[in-house]
């Protein structure tokens, strides 16, 4: 059996903001550090997915000498793996969108704003965000610049476009046909004067194929976001010490909200 040799990511886990977080950095870059654990729990998600596929026995799932359950199983997960891996790359884009949209403590105090600045968020609208940061000529602006490289190069990257296809052709077209869960012949097994008809066809992936493509985006990804991670968070973030002016600011933003 194949073994997936993965880079260790629980580091991502650590940026969940805790009250210190809140009282020494800008809203931006709290709701920015609080999705860096969303991304880590929807990677991790499909990287566990991935590693089922290559289970030999499901257990009471299905019966391993069963060729069609055993087939039907390994699919749910390649498919479950495609769903969590691509979700993925859109919350990066979310973590991004956070630190840069708005510095504004509703983006805190009131759930509605935090959907709705999320719902605003996709790659053009990003990329045009990035492009307003990196107009203006300053530290932050080259900061930007470096932003908007690392996400594109990641996005325009051969097997990350490949597994992009592959997950909008679900969304939007259906299922793939993988070999051996029912038929999916191009023609008719029957003719009229030689002429067999033209059957309607799903794509048809190889299950195993797709495993190992996972497995190269896998080490792409976590370059990718770390490299992003390091761009936008502060360097003293795991020092855990209070700011107590920020905590009498936060107290006063949330006090004149209140009346």
């Amino acid at each position: 059996m194949r073994e997936i040799v993965e880079k260790d990511i629980q580091h991502w886990n650590k940026y969940n903001p805790t009250e210190s977080h809140y009282s020494r950095y800008t809203p931006g870059t709290v709701a920015s550090a609080y999705k860096i654990v969303d991304v880590y729990r929807m990677f991790t998600m499909g990287r566990w997915n991935n590693a089922f596929f290559l289970e030999e026995d499901y257990g009471h799932l299905c019966d391993k000498n069963d060729n069609i359950s055993m087939k039907f199983v390994e699919s749910m997960f390649i498919w479950d793996t495609l769903f969590y891996y691509n979700n993925s790359i859109d919350l990066t884009w979310q973590v991004v969108w956070y630190y840069y949209y708005v510095d504004t403590y509703e983006l805190l105090y009131d759930e509605d704003v935090y959907n709705k600045i999320a719902d605003k968020c996709d790659l053009p609208s990003l990329n045009a965000l990035l492009d307003l940061r990196v107009s203006h000529p300053s530290v932050e602006g080259q900061l930007a610049a470096k932003v908007k490289i690392s996400i594109n190069q990641f996005f325009g990257n051969d097997t990350v476009v490949k597994m992009r296809k592959m997950y909008n052709y679900i969304k939007h077209r259906g299922c793939f046909h993988v070999d051996g869960l029912g038929s999916n012949d191009k023609f008719s097994n029957f003719s009229v004067n030689g002429l067999h008809f033209k059957m309607l066809t799903r794509q048809e992936i190889d299950l195993n194929e797709t495993s190992l493509l996972f497995e190269q985006y896998d080490g792409l990804f976590v370059d990718y976001f770390n490299q992003l991670i390091q761009l936008l968070m502060p360097s003293d973030y795991f020092l855990k010490h209070l700011d107590f002016n920020g905590v009498l600011y936060d107290y006063q933003k949330l006090k004149d909200k209140l009346d």
